[in-house]
């Protein structure tokens, strides 16, 4: 497709089905994001899990021509809050657990031993999720890149030409007559 056609389409398809913001545009290249705190309440409420790119921090739209009618696209998502999200959350969720173990080994010295997979477990989770959720990205990407490629949909066709009929007729089917309007016999 040409570039041109191909960023706009992208755009849009960025703009509309992904709902992200547009925050710097160049020639080479377009910046986008998931807005104010608004996008992280979208991103939050968001169960359908059409609009996979809100939870990035960014996402970099670049096409570039390589001769008149074809083009080479690129997007590029910033998931280094996701990373800090799950590291966090698998940090205090481990330090909690491991208080729990330390409290118990004051009284038995045998829960101790639970301090280290208290600590480990739910890092490994959360890793998993990071994984999870960067292939949930990857994937998002993809289907923009491959709906690029198909381009956008063609045209709808205009109606027919309805003629002298005013709208709100349909040719060819007669009123029922009980629920027809009767003329009044004054």
């Amino acid at each position: 497709r040409p570039p041109e056609r191909t960023r706009e389409y992208l755009e849009s398809l960025l703009r509309l089905e992904q709902g992200l913001k547009l925050r710097r545009k160049t020639e080479a290249s377009s910046l986008w994001d998931s807005g104010d705190m608004l996008g992280g309440v979208r991103q939050t409420l968001d169960f359908s899990g059409h609009r996979a790119l809100l939870k990035t921090r960014s996402v970099e739209l670049r096409v570039e021509e390589i001769d008149d009618d074809r083009c080479d696209a690129n997007l590029t998502a910033d998931l280094s809050n996701q990373r800090g999200e799950y590291l966090s959350l698998g940090g205090i969720l481990g330090a909690t657990l491991g208080v729990l173990f330390v409290l118990a080994g004051v009284q038995n010295p045998l829960f101790l031993l639970g301090v280290p997979p208290a600590l480990a477990a739910p890092g490994l989770g959360f890793k998993f999720a990071y994984r999870r959720a960067c292939v949930e990205i990857r994937r998002t990407l993809d289907d923009l890149l491959d709906a690029a490629e198909e381009g956008p949909p063609q045209e709808v066709e205009e109606p027919p030409d309805r003629g002298d009929r005013p709208p709100g007729q349909i040719r060819g089917l007669k009123p029922i007559p009980r629920f027809a309007p009767q003329p009044r016999n004054e």
